[in-house]
């Protein structure tokens, strides 16, 4: 079930499985709406995160509320940042908008490149870490039309989305230049569990908000950013699980102070691994080639040392990173020593070259003058 409270509030109980449709999804917003962190339409739940009338949005999830109250369907944002509503109190506040699949091959045009962003909206407050360069190409899957003008397409193989004119400045952004046709039912099903970009925290923690009896291990944004690992708790079946949000490893260990347990990590994880995985941890399996189980003592200091392990790795391979940079800065700076070496050596031949000839003129005038007389 999703949500919480009972019937006197607004929050939408969600217990029969048939209310939730998956698969990719976009709506336009209708009026200026705030982004709840669970499934109700209640002041409670906003967070300081808006989309603004006419904006569109990316989901992944939809799920109908059972309860007759005008409230719902409640849509999961595709960027896991929380929830918006179709309606509330039978008010329309979201209408979905077709989208259309394909192949697009596209080519930045801006002469200073476009970010990607989470959500199609060309606003920075939805730009991921991802710049695409003048000149580069990307092929997106899904096409969206946001007006007369401007497009939004999903970028193959991310989270993310491009658009290929910006109306208030009049100019384009990117162009088509290849579409490959449709795509098939079986790369649209491969394409949903497929994303090579890491998860952020806003991701994860929006998919824990969503399934019930799971809550954060309250631990500081620093030790989360460092580590690169946020925990959570599933208090209905006392499982604790660690998300390695950079690299996509989940692992899970029995919460329990008084048995010893086994620690399951399960590497390359897609976006439903990660949900089936908080949902039911014990059960869910998930692709058994990425699957590494380790047989310890449990408790917290293990798994906070477990954590410190892998954040040195980590940090070893950020130190292997800097060294291959500075040696290949090194082997640059060597190549251009090397060229004006080269070129002072061509300066000073030359140079050479002329005053041997002026010796050779002045020594063949000479003996001119002296032959005369």
């Amino acid at each position: 079930g999703i949500g919480e409270g009972d019937a006197s509030t607004t929050t939408t109980m969600l217990n029969d499985e048939t209310l939730v449709k998956k698969g990719l999804m976009v709506y336009r917003a209708l009026q200026n709406l705030a982004i709840r962190n669970k499934t109700t339409v209640g002041d409670e739940s906003k967070t300081s995160s808006f989309v603004n009338e006419g904006s569109l949005i990316s989901v992944d999830c939809i799920r109908e509320s059972d309860e007759n109250d005008g409230n719902g369907p409640f849509l999961r944002l595709s960027d896991g940042s929380g929830w918006l509503f179709e309606h509330m109190n039978y008010e329309k506040f979201m209408e979905p908008v077709p989208i259309e699949k394909g192949n697009w091959l596209l080519n930045v045009t801006n002469p200073v490149g476009i970010t990607i962003r989470s959500q199609p909206i060309d606003s920075d407050d939805f730009m991921t870490d991802v710049t695409l360069e003048p000149g580069e190409e990307c092929l997106c899957d899904r096409k969206i039309r946001f007006s007369p003008k401007i497009n939004f397409y999903r970028v193959k193989g991310r989270n993310g989305w491009v658009f290929d004119f910006r109306e208030e400045e009049d100019y384009q952004v990117m162009e088509v230049i290849e579409y490959y046709g449709n795509i098939t039912e079986k790369e649209n099903e491969i394409d949903n569990t497929k994303n090579n970009d890491p998860w952020t925290l806003d991701f994860v923690r929006g998919i824990a908000s969503a399934i019930e009896g799971v809550n954060e291990i309250e631990m500081t944004e620093e030790f989360i950013e460092s580590r690169r690992v946020i925990s959570f708790r599933n208090s209905l079946e006392q499982i604790r699980i660690n998300v390695y949000y950079t690299t996509k490893t989940v692992g899970t260990c029995l919460d329990h102070p008084r048995k010893d347990k086994s620690q399951l990590f399960r590497k390359n994880c897609t976006n439903l691994d990660l949900v089936e995985i908080m949902r039911n941890p014990q059960v869910y399996k998930g692709s058994q080639r990425d699957c590494a189980r380790i047989d310890v003592v449990h408790d917290e200091d293990t798994i906070d040392a477990e954590i410190e392990i892998r954040y040195n790795i980590l940090k070893c391979d950020e130190s292997l990173a800097e060294l291959r940079r500075r040696k290949a800065e090194l082997l640059k700076s060597i190549k251009e020593h090397d060229e004006i070496r080269h070129d002072e050596a061509e300066k000073y031949e030359i140079l050479r070259s002329s005053k041997e000839r002026e010796e050779y003129f002045k020594t063949t005038k000479q003996d001119w003058l002296n032959f005369k007389r």
